[in-house]
């Protein structure tokens, strides 16, 4: 998992990404957003100030 964190010049973008379906339109590109991918699998975008990744590191069932 990732956060991407973005300057606030990128608000129009994000808020494009929040309200169209990737089903209908690359809204990636559509945001002028560059996916950029930091590990194999791991993806962020070019454009992001500064992304945090996170990782499991402790599975356990849960008890009653």
């Amino acid at each position: 998992m990732t956060l991407s964190f973005f300057d606030g010049g990128y608000r129009d973008a994000l808020k494009l990404l929040g309200t169209v379906s990737g089903r209908d339109c690359d809204k990636i590109s559509l945001a002028g957003l560059t996916p950029l991918e930091i590990e194999p699998g791991v993806m962020t975008f070019a454009e992001a100030r500064m992304t945090v990744q996170g990782r499991k590191i402790f599975k356990a069932d849960m008890k009653e």
